[in-house]
């Protein structure tokens, strides 16, 4: 079951949890959660999460027990602010990532590297000692392995025990595979973002302030995967639930 986290308020999200977490009160969050000790998932969610944990279970009790649900979209504040609800503060999800790495440094801590390709995983450890120079990186393994290989490599990270378990793409569950694997892993945080590695490693470019804010980055998204539109569909009965839950407020 999740435990509330110094410096951060709940807020129910249509009864799907997010947390406010002002960025100046990022650092003690982090440390609280480290000297506490236990397992900590934060997991980073944009709207369409939020909509799809109101129909799903599996996705419902991943945002439930999380320690940290930290919104990454714009969207999620304006419909805080239409449902008359606080507005927590919202992250672009790189930038979560390296002020989580900040943090970890500042107090001497490790990581452990889970994702992406063979390639993409070395040239993200080079980067990162050379960013972070603090930081103690005890472990890496690339993503898309076969499942006989995924005992071996939680014993890995077990006995690596890192404060934090950095995941991105080439991970079967994403956000599920931690909470599965939550009790064959080692105290610490644990957290999956997409894209880390590949923007680590240079592969990739991060998404700038203003097309975050302004939302510009959704168009290219919808031209590589068109079959998103249909999403609509989803997006339009959620507007009804906002607007009959805002009525009953009313």
């Amino acid at each position: 079951m999740a435990v509330k986290v110094a410096g951060t308020r709940r807020i129910d999200f249509l009864s799907v949890p997010v947390h406010d977490l002002p960025e100046e009160n990022l650092d003690a969050a982090v440390r609280e959660m480290l000297e506490r000790g236990g397992k900590h998932q934060i997991v980073l969610v944009e709207t369409w999460d939020l909509i799809r944990a109101r129909h799903s279970h599996e996705r419902a009790r991943i945002l439930q027990e999380a320690s940290l649900v930290i919104p990454v979209t714009r969207g999620t504040g304006r419909v805080c602010r239409f449902l008359k609800r606080p507005v927590p503060a919202t992250y672009m999800p790189f930038d979560f990532i390296i002020k989580l790495l900040g943090c970890l440094e500042r107090y001497g801590k490790s990581v452990y590297l889970l994702g992406s390709t063979h390639g993409n995983i070395q040239i993200s450890t080079s980067n990162l000692r050379t960013s972070f120079p603090g930081l103690n990186i005890v472990g890496r393994c690339a993503g898309h392995y076969k499942r006989p290989a995924e005992e071996n490599i939680l014993l890995a990270i077990r006995k690596a025990s890192p404060s934090l378990l950095l995941t991105g793409r080439g991970i079967k569950g994403r956000e599920k595979w931690l909470l599965e694997n939550r009790d064959r892993l080692s105290e610490g945080i644990y957290i999956y973002c997409g894209d880390c590695f590949e923007i680590f490693a240079g592969k990739k470019k991060r998404i700038s302030r203003e097309s975050w804010e302004k939302g510009r980055y959704v168009l290219p998204l919808l031209l590589k995967r068109p079959w998103r539109t249909l999403r609509g569909f989803a997006y339009l009965f959620f507007s009804f639930a906002m607007l009959s839950a805002r009525i009953r407020k009313a």
